[in-house]
């Protein structure tokens, strides 16, 4: 006996004793289910004992489908939030399926772009019937320069470089006006890899003084590497009259220059706005060049997660060498260095609006030297930088002023382990303010200052809430003063709220 609700089986008592119906399709779901009948026909009651033998689930379309109209060679895609279906071309359909799958390869880099936007905006080097590939014969120079100059012509925007070594047997000229933006791109510092074939060789003259400026070229994803190793006059990249230069993963390895930036120019400002983002360089060599040259030009930025920056102790980072044309605007953040001779000198026409910033530098002989020899050097603030020195491997000067100096900031910056002053200013207008000095001047009277953190010269100078101590025993031992005042009183001097520990003479020496 099967029954659609309870209530019309309750209803009905005239059945036997022990007799079974269902109910299936009551509205309450737990009143379904298997019955059995107590008491005499006509009287007694039902009683639920189990559950049918099957269930069932009514499930209704509250939503409804919507299908957009048959329309010729079109296909029917769900949209990205899965709401509906939407009627695509085939281009279309195809543009999607690219944006979902498209890798990186040797020849490839970019997802965003179509199969056809790719194709007709880049040249392949490795599709080049001339070029060799793999660093063995030195003919590669003149196969780029051909593309180079091919997708200049042609209004190309990009150059893929494959995996592997490129020997040049000279640089290579890469110049562009701004009318149509370029990149030279290959696959990863290490993967793509130029090799120089002589010693005094340039890679890459970027810009030249007889054109007009050239601007908006990226390099990314590469290396230069010296197969042969550079003298004073080789250069990495070259750069002259130029704007807009980017260098995003490109790591330097075994130069002495990597990068030269308006160097003998004829005119101010001659390089402007170049930015290293993600870059790196390894030196092992002496070098009386630095690894990057800074001459006549300005607003450079070295930014982002450096692949390295490592020197074994004989090689300047950064200097301005130029003492006709100054550089005006420098900011490095937050890198982290090993062990190069110095990291910052000016001792040529000098340095304008300078900010050096996170990160660390460590065992230099002078961390940051501003000794301009035909200018000034002005306007620099260095803050927030481990500054740091280990016993028997280095770790002078922190900061060295001499000349004309003009409001150089030195403030929040932990210097450990130094073997001579903190800051010694001989000249110019100085602010040290905020810094942590420990451990520091472990040479005592054999150092060349004398064994105090922070030495001041005859310039205006302001020494503020700085704190310092050493502990017991070396480094630090020779430790012998907070601050050295050198010369005779000077009004524009001042120091306050100065914090000084275990110090082996006094706070001070000489007369503020």
């Amino acid at each position: 006996m099967l029954y659609t609700s309870r209530a019309a089986l309750f209803a009905d008592l005239a059945h036997d004793a022990n007799s079974s119906a269902w109910v299936m399709g009551d509205t309450t779901a737990a009143f379904n289910g298997v019955y059995v009948k107590s008491g005499a026909s006509g009287s007694g009651s039902w009683s639920r004992v189990g559950d049918l033998p099957f269930s069932f689930v009514i499930a209704t379309d509250t939503a409804g489908v919507y299908l957009p109209a048959v329309a010729a060679n079109h296909m029917l895609v769900d949209n990205s939030a899965g709401t509906a279906r939407e009627s695509k071309t085939f281009p279309q359909v195809n543009d999607l399926l690219e944006k979902a799958t498209w890798a990186f390869d040797n020849n490839t880099l970019y997802k965003s772009r179509s199969n056809k936007d790719r194709w007709l905006d880049s040249y392949r080097l490795a599709e080049e019937l001339q070029f060799t590939g793999g660093g063995s014969t030195a003919t590669d120079a003149a196969v780029l320069q051909a593309l180079y100059n091919r997708a200049k012509a042609a209004g190309r925007g990009e150059l893929i470089l494959p995996r592997g070594d490129i020997a040049l047997e000279a640089a290579a000229s890469i110049y562009e006006d701004g009318t149509k933006p370029i990149r030279i791109v290959g696959q990863g510092p290490n993967q793509t890899r130029f090799l120089n074939t002589s010693a005094s060789q340039h890679f890459f003259n970027i810009g030249s003084a007889a054109q007009s400026r050239s601007k908006d070229i990226v390099f990314e994803g590469l290396s230069l590497n010296a197969a042969v190793a550079q003298d004073n006059s080789g250069r990495g990249f070259y750069l002259r009259n130029t704007s807009d230069i980017t260098f995003k993963d490109v790591l330097v390895d075994g130069l002495k220059n990597g990068w030269s930036l308006g160097e003998g120019a004829s005119v101010t400002n001659d390089v402007v706005y170049t930015s290293l983002d993600n870059c790196g360089g390894n030196s092992s060599a002496a070098s009386s060049i630095p690894l990057i040259l800074l001459g006549s030009g300005g607003i450079l930025q070295v930014g982002g997660n450096a692949y390295r920056w490592n020197a074994s102790g004989g090689h300047d980072f950064m200097q301005q060498l130029d003492t006709n044309w100054n550089w005006d605007g420098l900011y490095v953040y937050g890198q982290f260095f090993e062990q190069f001779r110095k990291y910052l000198v000016s001792n040529a026409k000098g340095i304008v609006n300078a900010e050096w910033t996170g990160g660390q530098v460590d065992r230099a002989d002078i961390f940051f030297q501003a000794e301009a020899t035909s200018g000034s050097n002005r306007d620099w603030n260095i803050h927030d930088v481990k500054i740091l020195g280990f016993s028997g491997q280095g770790g002078g000067i922190g900061f060295l002023s001499s000349g004309t100096v003009e409001s150089i900031r030195i403030a929040h910056n932990t210097f450990h382990g130094l073997h001579d002053a903190c800051v010694y200013a001989a000249t110019g207008n100085v602010f040290v303010e905020a810094n942590e000095m420990v451990q520091c001047t472990d040479l005592g009277a054999s150092a060349p200052l004398g064994g105090a953190l922070i030495r001041i010269g005859q310039g205006r100078a302001r020494i503020q809430g700085n704190w310092g101590y050493r502990p017991s025993g070396a480094p630090g031992s020779a430790y012998r003063y907070g601050i050295q005042w050198d010369g005779a009183t000077y009004s524009e001097r001042s120091a306050a709220n100065n914090v000084w520990y275990n110090f082996g003479a006094s706070a001070e020496t000489g007369t503020m």
